[in-house]
């Protein structure tokens, strides 16, 4: 009886596993989850990376800040792929108590994950207004500076990237600068002024829709003006085009652009001219504000038009603006 009594303690260690094997259990999962999501095998990550999260509830401090939060962001990833949203949202809840700086990027992350992560966030940070929904109290006019300040954490990441998160689907742009010509009539014109006005509409990230006119006016050579003509050339060009766009730096934009339209060209009382235009324009700007872009545009153009011998003229200019973009 005796001797029974004394394997008691013995079987009992023999039976319930040890903190090293318990951790051996937890990387095992933990590893073979994200092995797992990473073949799209979401069942068999969902599976075990829950008995990997269970086990590191026992003993959150088994692992590091980094495997805590490849487990919960993992998780939560398998999770809103096969749309069990509600169970993906609490597993963000979970990475931002492991870290409340968080954070995904929307540019890369795709949308069905990102919005689970950004109810996570709204849950989060609303829980922390409801726990400071006090009454404001006033510091005294004369006296200390108050010793406690009432805040809402926001992470630098998030003012750092606000910019790109801002919906502006909408821009005016409004240009200004010269406007050259060439070939025949770099000799009969001097070059000129220009004014371009354009509204805009994103159509994807990279790509923007625009419809707009440009208006520009030359002096007339002296030596080439006609009797009865009034010495200025004005071009009225509406346009409609495309760009695409590529952002660095948060702040940086730089793009190409295509544009056609019609070329409405006329020297005083002498003579009007209707042809079509194309233009390949190119351009850079910088981001001081989210609704406000500063840049240099310019765009070579030809335009073609009927000549009063019936056979098709063109001419090639160059307008070189100064833009100023709204965006809204």
């Amino acid at each position: 009886m005796k001797a029974l009594l004394a394997l008691i303690p013995l079987i009992v260690l023999t039976t319930i596993p040890s903190p090293i094997q318990a951790q051996n259990k937890l990387q095992k999962e933990l590893r073979k989850g994200v092995k797992c999501f990473d073949q799209l095998n979401y069942g068999c990550a969902i599976r075990s990376l829950k008995k990997a999260a269970a086990l590191a509830s026992r003993k959150p401090e088994s692992l590091k800040k980094d495997a805590a939060l490849l487990l919960c962001k993992t998780r939560a990833f398998a999770l809103a792929a096969v749309n069990r949203h509600e169970e993906a949202v609490a597993s963000f809840e979970q990475c931002f108590a492991t870290d409340p700086v968080f954070y995904l990027d929307p540019q890369i992350i795709s949308p069905k994950i990102y919005a689970d992560f950004r109810t996570a966030r709204r849950k989060i940070l609303f829980s922390k207004l409801k726990g400071q929904n006090r009454p404001p109290t006033l510091p005294p006019v004369f006296g200390p500076p108050p010793t406690e300040r009432l805040f809402l954490h926001r992470p630098a990441e998030f003012s750092q990237r606000q910019w790109t998160l801002i919906d502006n689907k909408k821009r005016i742009h409004i240009l200004l600068g010269a406007h050259f010509l060439f070939g025949d009539d770099a000799n009969s014109f001097e070059p000129g002024f220009g004014i371009q006005l354009a509204y805009g509409w994103t159509l994807s990230r990279f790509f923007e829709a625009s419809a707009g006119v440009r208006f520009f006016q030359h002096k007339y050579a002296g030596n080439n003006l006609k009797s009865g003509a009034s010495g200025t050339l004005l071009v009225v060009q509406p346009t409609i085009g495309l760009r695409a766009h590529l952002r660095l730096a948060q702040i940086w934009d730089i793009g190409l652009g295509l544009h056609m339209g019609a070329g409405i060209m006329g020297v005083g009382n002498l003579s009007d001219r209707v042809g079509g235009l194309a233009a390949l324009s190119a351009f850079v700007s910088v981001t001081p504000h989210p609704n406000l872009a500063l840049g240099i545009n310019v765009a070579p153009t030809l335009v073609m038009a009927r000549l009063d011998n019936d056979q098709l003229g063109n001419s090639m200019s160059l307008p070189v603006f100064a833009s100023i973009q709204l965006r809204f």
